[in-house]
């Protein structure tokens, strides 16, 4: 399911003929009442004999599973710093850790740092 269509529709041949199948997502009584409306609908209109059928979904189907994690809390990445003074200068560094606990390091005037 990619969460762009939620209704459908088939036939189906019986021994007795066609049957029209209406799937519709179960998201409550309401869907239930508006099977039946539109199976009376269908019925009185077009004289058409029509099955309704409910499928449930999952929640989970509508979000990805994994979230999308901002650069500054990546790890294991290669960053590097470009001079403000000489655009030609710049500093590439290498880490494990989240980039931004990186940063951090760098620009603490405790520590000693080639930035």
């Amino acid at each position: 399911m990619d969460g762009k269509e939620t209704n459908s529709s088939e036939s189906v041949e019986k021994s007795d003929g066609w049957k029209n199948i209406l799937t519709l997502t179960y998201i409550g009584k309401h869907t239930v009442k508006f099977g039946k409306r539109l199976k009376k609908s269908f019925m009185e209109v077009f004289s058409v004999d029509l099955k309704i059928a409910y499928k449930n979904f999952k929640v989970g189907e509508y979000f990805p599973l994994n979230d999308h994690t901002p650069p500054l809390f990546a790890p294991n990445v290669v960053y590097r710093f470009q001079c403000s003074v000489d655009g030609g200068t710049s500093y590439i560094g290498v880490t494990t850790r989240q980039l931004h606990a990186r940063i951090a390091e760098h620009l603490n005037p405790k520590r000693k740092s080639a930035v």
